[in-house]
């Protein structure tokens, strides 16, 4: 914002005793992760993978939202995985791409993510199997592909949300109930959330997810005030 000189005020203006002005600035720190790739392969560490047969199919779960580093993650995750494991990368956006299979791929490849970049197959398909129901009486959807699947792991940034505050808000566990969900499960939560509130809604189908699938848990990102990375932690479901 510009200010004009204070003659210039001056000849338009009675005289007047102007507040006195002080420049403020604002540098918290940014921790900085140097080497993305090496965190992410560290992350899985701590993923209790050892639980999960050789050769078993692991569906990697990728949203739709810009995450500074989620090319080089999602390749490193992938590349860990891959010899031992055969990892497959499900979109866990919901009903984003307009809610098909098309689109979903469209949505991952503007963010970089495509088959060539990160050397693993993707499966977009949008069907859903239905797991249960809330204690609201609202079913729980999850991504077939991803069901069907030895485990499941999701890859997300952990960050305030919107319009919601909670015990958990923007991270995993949304992508696990409202993501993987594909379209019906996002409405179903969000029909839910009208009425519960967000954080209800997600943990509360967050506990039928666990109860009947092997998710193991998620390679975790949180990026600091410049929107670069400043932490990748695994978390386990347990």
């Amino acid at each position: 914002m510009e200010f004009p000189e204070a003659k210039t005020v001056e000849t338009m203006l009675e005289p007047v005793e102007f507040p006195r002005f002080a420049t403020v600035e604002y540098d918290p720190p940014t921790p900085e992760v140097d080497d993305p790739e090496r965190a992410a392969r560290e992350a899985l560490s701590d993923l209790p993978l050892d639980n999960v047969p050789e050769g078993a199919t692991i569906a990697v779960g990728v949203g739709s939202r810009g995450i500074h580093d989620l090319v080089p993650v999602t390749k490193a995750v992938v590349e860990a995985l891959e010899g031992t494991f055969d990892p497959v990368i499900v979109p866990a956006m919901g009903s984003h791409g307009g809610a098909t299979p098309e689109g979903q791929r469209e949505t991952l490849a503007a963010l970089g993510i495509t088959e060539e970049a990160v050397g693993c197959r993707i499966d977009a398909r949008m069907a859903v199997i239905e797991l249960g129901e809330t204690s609201a009486g609202e079913p729980i959807y999850f991504s077939q592909v991803a069901s069907e699947a030895d485990a499941v792991l999701v890859i997300n940034r952990i960050k305030p949300h919107t319009n919601f505050t909670g015990e958990i808000e923007s991270g995993l566990c949304k992508m696990l109930a409202i993501g993987l969900g594909k379209h019906r499960g996002a409405q179903a939560v969000h029909r839910d959330a009208l009425s519960r509130g967000y954080v209800p809604a997600i943990t509360d189908a967050l506990e039928t997810i666990h109860e009947e699938l092997p998710v193991l848990g998620g390679v975790a990102l949180v990026e600091n005030f410049e929107d670069r990375t400043a932490a990748i932690e695994g978390v386990r479901t347990r």
